[in-house]
């Protein structure tokens, strides 16, 4: 049994991720998915403007997954908080009354992709290929020199959590990047090396 479970284990990946859902039935299909594609949330539920930016505040995401039409608040709210907190984080609008105009609307204003709720076979292969991107996005940024001053993080900024890796992998896999050895990078995943 305690193989199985170690095998369990090794096979799913943490996934840690705001939803922006004021339908806890709806939060709990998310989660559904996530774990039937392999993963395991780590999540907080939000469904105003305020708990969304304490969110933001209070601890690093993966990813954010936001219906798009709420009573108290918006997926396009959301989204503008996250742009104002300057955070570049894989945003995705899951909703049941969207149509074209709005996706089109959704997409403009930076959200990285759509799902229409109750079909949610796009979901994991569009959260993996945002995470992906970001990764690329945030590597470049490394590459550039462009990291953020570690003296001033912004609020919930990827680029400021100590890498446990950097100056195992820079010195030994990674040459270009020794200059950033021991210095906060980003590292999306624990288990994952720059």
């Amino acid at each position: 049994m305690l193989h199985a479970l170690c095998a369990f284990q090794n096979m799913t990946k943490l996934l840690n991720i705001l939803i922006v859902e004021d339908n806890e039935d709806d939060c709990l299909l998310v989660l559904r998915e996530l774990r039937k594609g392999g993963y395991e949330p780590v999540f907080k539920r939000v469904d105003t403007a305020e708990a969304m930016l304490q969110a933001l505040q209070q601890r690093p995401w993966d990813v954010i997954v936001s219906d798009y039409l709420m009573p108290k608040f918006s997926g396009l709210a959301a989204l503008s908080i996250l742009h104002d907190m300057g955070l570049d984080l894989p945003f995705i609008i899951v909703s049941g009354n969207i149509g074209e105009d709005i996706a089109v609307r959704a997409m403009k204003a930076g959200a990285h992709d759509y799902i229409i709720k109750g079909n949610f076979t796009r979901l994991i292969p569009a959260i993996e290929r945002e995470l992906r991107d970001a990764d690329v996005r945030r590597e470049r940024i490394i590459l550039k020199g462009d990291v953020p001053n570690p003296a001033n993080p912004p609020p919930g900024c990827a680029f400021h959590r100590r890498c446990p890796f950097a100056t195992e992998v820079c010195a030994q896999e990674r040459p270009e990047l020794r200059p950033l050895a021991g210095r906060m990078v980003a590292c999306h995943h624990a288990e994952k090396t720059l």
